[in-house]
């Protein structure tokens, strides 16, 4: 195997305000460790930002866009533009932007939703100095997820996500420790599931 277990801790900060005159702002940072756990800590880290501003069009239409930078484990930046869609089509089912992709959501009550989701998911992860395959470097891992989610919001401050679904279209990018592209290799498909609960105060 071109590698072991890898973690991945990030903290990322989000301000957001939202204005009386139909105008969101919300701009944000990010610090990502990610790799093997005997990786070199400093080696790991990657940083970067969010802003983003979306504007009330009609009572049941928003729309926007938002720009993410981060920084490479292989060196230079990854840039990616994000389109913001807040459309409720009916009272129940609406068209959103989530975290890294787009959903259709359709209410059964106030506090439950579900959605269909497809979006796009990229990590990097840096590899052990004692790794057997390619010592110091990094894998880029790109995947698209399609899944289902069940949400229970019963206020603003409590989301929890629960969802199941596939990953299509995976793969994996190999660097070595001068950030040279040595080998990619495609995924077979791939089961995902995960339970998500965001609290705000």
């Amino acid at each position: 195997e071109p590698f072991d277990d890898v973690y991945e801790l990030r903290v990322a900060p989000l301000l957001r305000v939202t204005p009386d005159e139909g105008w969101r702002w919300f701009v944000g940072g990010s610090l990502t460790s990610s790799g093997e756990p005997d990786a070199d800590f400093a080696d790991t880290l990657a940083g970067g930002g969010l802003a983003g501003a979306s504007f009330e069009i009609t009572d049941t239409f928003r729309l926007g866009a938002a720009l993410s930078v981060t920084t490479r484990l292989e060196g230079g930046v990854f840039v990616l533009p994000i389109p913001i869609i807040e459309w409720d089509i009916t009272d129940r089912l609406a068209l959103r932007t989530r975290e890294r992709g787009v959903g259709l959501e359709y209410w059964f009550t106030d506090s439950w939703n579900a959605a269909a989701l497809v979006g796009f998911d990229r990590r990097e992860f840096r590899l052990a100095d004692d790794n057997a395959a390619l010592p110091g470097g990094s894998v880029t891992d790109r995947r698209i997820p399609l899944t289902l989610a069940v949400t229970y919001s019963p206020s603003q401050k409590m989301i929890i996500t629960a969802r199941a679904g596939v990953e299509l279209a995976g793969r994996l990018e190999f660097h070595d420790m001068n950030d040279r592209q040595v080998r990619e290799t495609d995924l077979s498909e791939n089961f995902v599931a995960g339970i998500d609960a965001r609290f705000a105060f």
